[in-house]
């Protein structure tokens, strides 16, 4: 309830600031992408390379930009994957997906 409100009186802030000064508000798009996915645990969504199966559980190394990500996959024992000599992948947003914690 409280959130609902403050995010209300900064809706209402930033909208006399644009209307008074002619600035936009900066989204922090990236900043919000990198709380979110940055050294969490991802699940597979698709075959990757045709050798890393669906359902492989990755973690989230370093965000490239708001769409790709290098990523470390680990095999059922918790161990990196490693294939070609390389252990941490580049991998479209897209492809994985946020692993549920369980409760």
């Amino acid at each position: 309830m409280i959130q609902g409100i403050g995010r209300f009186f900064r809706v209402i802030f930033y909208w006399l600031r644009k209307l008074l000064t002619g600035k936009n508000r900066e989204t922090p798009e990236f900043k919000w992408i990198e709380n979110r996915y940055l050294f969490k645990k991802l699940i597979l969504i698709t075959d990757f390379n045709n050798e890393i199966q669906k359902g492989t559980r990755a973690t989230v190394m370093e965000i490239i930009d708001q769409q790709h990500f290098y990523v470390e996959f680990e095999n059922s024992n918790g161990e990196p994957i490693v294939f070609n000599d390389q252990q941490i992948f580049k991998i479209q947003r897209n492809k994985v997906r946020l692993e549920r914690k369980s409760q």
